[in-house]
């Protein structure tokens, strides 16, 4: 199976429930990292960074193959005990990669294509130019967090809309989103599949998930883990939609066993840290 992330990447300085240190972030990032120990999948990303993130690049098949960036972007991420997180970023004056021939060749031979921006600054025309790049039986995937993140004069993140979801959603296949990316995740999601051909899944942390299509709607239940049990939980979100793509492709779309399959993946990355990810797929199947 052939992968592309196409969004941020980012130098992540984290102080979580129980570690803290700097590693390299964003979704991208953590769907790599999940996928390589996939021994069926072949991951590549593409993102903008500058030379700070050459020290990470053996760790991921990135283009452009060279920085194009003075710096790279990076995100400050304290989480409390009791889940709630403070983020800041910095360095986000960037623009993202040019759509070169040898992207459009990657995402042409891409079975999944993730899209998934940190910041709000990719515009429905470089989405479009995107997704006109995929082949017509690939899956296409938004993570949208970075769309509902603005920022303060102090670069901590502050709520958003996301105000070109009716440019966008049209070309995508499914949409995992957070319920805290929104006030109302469950309203604002109930629009989106209205008369499109779109699943939309809802992550709820312990309590699982929820999928909505047009047809109905599909619980996703998981096991907790306790706050004390958990060692880090930055990135648990893009492992659940790295996890469900993966596992709705294989199964030819079977919305509840993704769900079952991605929730087991999710629930073992919180014994870890975010750069020490260790998946038993065994345990899982």
């Amino acid at each position: 199976m052939k992968v592309e992330i196409v969004g941020h990447v980012c130098i992540d300085r984290n102080t979580s429930e129980h570690s803290q240190g700097e590693t390299p972030g964003s979704p991208a990032m953590f769907i790599n990292r999940l996928y390589k120990q996939f021994p069926d999948v072949n991951a590549g990303v593409i993102a903008s960074y500058g030379p700070d993130f050459r020290k990470f690049l053996d760790r991921v098949n990135i283009r452009p193959k060279s920085p194009n960036l003075d710096q790279t972007l990076v995100y400050e991420n304290i989480t409390s005990l009791d889940g709630d997180r403070i983020q800041r970023a910095f360095h986000r004056d960037q623009d993202p990669p040019f759509v070169s021939r040898g992207v459009r060749r990657v995402l042409k031979s891409a079975d999944i294509i993730f899209f998934a921006p940190l910041l709000p600054n990719f515009r429905a025309r470089y989405y479009n130019e995107l997704t006109s790049a995929t082949k017509s039986d690939s899956l296409r995937v938004l993570l949208p967090q970075g769309e509902f993140r603005d920022f303060d004069q102090d670069n901590q993140v502050i709520p958003r809309q996301f105000k070109k979801a009716e440019k966008v959603l049209p070309s995508m296949d499914l949409v995992v989103v957070s319920e805290k990316d929104h006030p109302d995740t469950y309203k604002l999601s109930k629009n989106w599949i209205k008369e499109r051909h779109l699943i939309v899944v809802i992550t709820m942390a312990e309590r699982g998930a929820l999928a909505l299509t047009r047809h109905g709607e599909i619980w996703l239940p998981t096991i907790p883990v306790t706050s004390k049990e958990i060692i880090d939980s930055v990135g648990s979100g893009d492992i659940f939609a790295a996890s469900f793509a993966y596992q709705f492709r294989k199964t030819h779309g079977d919305i509840e066993e993704a769900g079952r399959f991605a929730n087991a993946v999710a629930r073992q990355c919180l014994f870890y840290r975010a750069d020490q990810i260790q998946i038993d797929l065994s345990q899982i199947v």
